[in-house]
């Protein structure tokens, strides 16, 4: 797995491990709030378990993990977001990046001809 993806791994697992602990640190979890928390209505999509991400203009805000992590975990499929456990979040989160390496290196068909 390349470096940026086990980077990613890390910090995804990092947050999972954060927004599903019993007792999270406060300093951190302030950051990250569910886009379900942002208003009292009940709509389809605060089942997504989205995470809101604050507006930004510098680019040391947006390489930040605080940032690079909110962005990644809204860009995960609603299965992995909703796994039950650690192991199974990084079991997942491992063979769907794993798929989308592989499906980034297929050569396409046009190549062989």
């Amino acid at each position: 797995m390349p470096i940026r993806q086990r980077r990613n791994l890390r910090a995804l697992t990092t947050l999972f491990s954060l927004l599903n602990s019993p007792t999270p640190p406060s300093y951190l979890i302030s950051h990250f709030q569910y886009l379900s928390s942002s208003h009292a209505k009940n709509l389809r999509s605060s089942k997504n378990l989205l995470l809101i991400c604050p507006s930004h203009t510098s680019n040391f805000v947006h390489s930040s993990f605080y940032i690079q992590s909110i962005l990644l975990w809204n860009a995960l499929p609603l299965d992995i977001r909703m796994a039950t456990s650690r192991y199974s979040f990084k079991l997942m989160l491992r063979k769907y990046f794993l798929h989308k390496q592989q499906s980034r290196l297929k050569t396409p068909f046009f190549y062989y001809i």
